[in-house]
């Protein structure tokens, strides 16, 4: 679908040994400024990419694709009509004219823990 549209690209490399297929760039603009509980913080809201104009506005209209290779992830930032976005059609549209601020937060990786950790829950069942 993106191949043949105005986009920006995007690739992280890593080393061999490593592996991409967990970092999703997320848009912020997928998720509400609602409070989230405690347990759910650690894990809210990481690899976000926000994308803002020059008057420092966030640009909501747009959209990540994903490409991997072996050690290579490439993300590609496609523009969309906002109001055909709203409605579901994803027709791209050019990159904007102005400067562009791209910014990826809060990532995340993958690594094994160092010793075990032992985690403890309640059995709660729900009955309707």
């Amino acid at each position: 679908m993106f191949e043949q549209s105005p986009r920006i690209k995007l690739s992280l490399i890593t080393e061999m040994d490593q592996q991409l297929n967990h970092l999703r760039l997320i848009p912020d603009h997928y998720y509400s400024d609602a409070e989230v509980s405690d347990d759910y913080e650690r894990v809210y809201k990481n690899n976000i990419i926000t994308i803002s104009g020059e008057n420092k506005k966030r640009i909501n209209n747009f959209e990540v694709q994903r490409a991997e290779e072996e050690n290579k992830a490439t993300y590609y930032i496609t523009f969309y009509n906002k109001e055909e976005m709203e409605k579901g059609e994803m027709k791209p549209i050019l990159i904007p004219e102005s400067d562009l601020t791209i910014t990826v937060s809060n990532l995340s990786y993958l690594k094994p823990l160092t010793n075990p950790v032992d985690i403890k829950y309640k059995n709660i069942m729900i009955m309707n």
